[in-house]
């Protein structure tokens, strides 16, 4: 069983939800959550945002483990997950390196272990189908004219 998988698991017995209940609230059938809970199949991409809303965790703690702290209410949008305004929030050093990537066209930008990433990015409106929103190149721009 990988951490994504326990965690899953443990993220919907601490909401006390059956899986009969998780898996109606995120509109899939009953098998798939079984799947990703026992560590046959992972979720896609498109149903990360369901489970982070549902259970009211955070993206990271779902991936990596660590928390930041905060958790999802639907009914504060400025509580919401990978959210930022910018230019007030600055972007960390690896959404710094993907955008980077993806402004000069870089293999890097291809490379799996910026998926999160790729999720913080395209929350913040700068990324969308991994290229560049005209925000996000216009953030690239004022990034490499400081340079």
């Amino acid at each position: 069983m990988n951490e994504i998988t326990r965690r899953l698991k443990l993220a919907r017995t601490r909401r006390d939800l059956t899986m009969q209940q998780a898996a109606a609230a995120m509109d899939i059938n009953l098998r798939q959550l079984t799947r990703w809970e026992s560590g046959k199949d992972e979720p896609r991409l498109s149903h990360i945002s369901k489970i982070v809303v549902l259970y009211q965790i955070e993206l990271i703690w779902l991936f990596f483990g660590v928390s930041t702290g905060k958790r999802y209410h639907p009914n504060k949008p400025e509580d919401a997950p990978l959210k930022r305004d910018l230019p007030d929030n600055h972007l960390n050093t690896r959404e710094l390196e993907l955008i980077t990537a993806l402004y000069y066209e870089l293999p890097i930008a291809k490379d799996p272990r910026y998926m999160f990433d790729y999720i913080v990015l395209r929350g913040m409106g700068l990324v969308k189908d991994e290229t560049l929103t005209p925000e996000g190149l216009s953030y690239c721009r004022q990034f490499v004219e400081a340079s």
